[in-house]
């Protein structure tokens, strides 16, 4: 269970549901938003490494009905790998980080 205060009158406790025999559906993710007095005012729930959606209200309602329920709100979603990754799976924008540019030339040390 992770509990996450916000600074302002609502906190989320989320719990990382664990993978079982019989349920095969692994890295859910399940939780709630509440205000100061202790009411559930929101709901969260999806995979840590896909999505997340949120709904209003308590969310006594099933997983499965959340997830097609039309009030659900995407929060946030992954973005796929790209095609050309390295063996180290870094992403475009990580591999630019490390690209020499003509600016960083003189910085080197000769020699190296």
């Amino acid at each position: 269970m992770m509990h996450i205060k916000g600074n302002r009158q609502y906190s989320c406790k989320l719990k990382f549901k664990e993978q079982s025999i019989l349920d095969r559906n692994p890295h859910q993710v399940q939780g709630f938003v509440e205000d100061v007095s202790g009411n559930k005012v929101a709901s969260l729930f999806g995979k840590w490494d896909d999505s997340m959606y949120y709904t209003t209200g308590d969310g006594t309602g099933k997983p499965k009905d959340r997830v097609t329920s039309s009030n659900a709100t995407l929060l946030w979603k992954s973005n796929k790998p790209p095609p050309n990754l390295t063996r180290y799976n870094l992403s475009s924008f990580a591999i630019t980080l490390n690209e020499l540019t003509p600016g960083l030339q003189p910085c080197l040390i000769p020699g190296i």
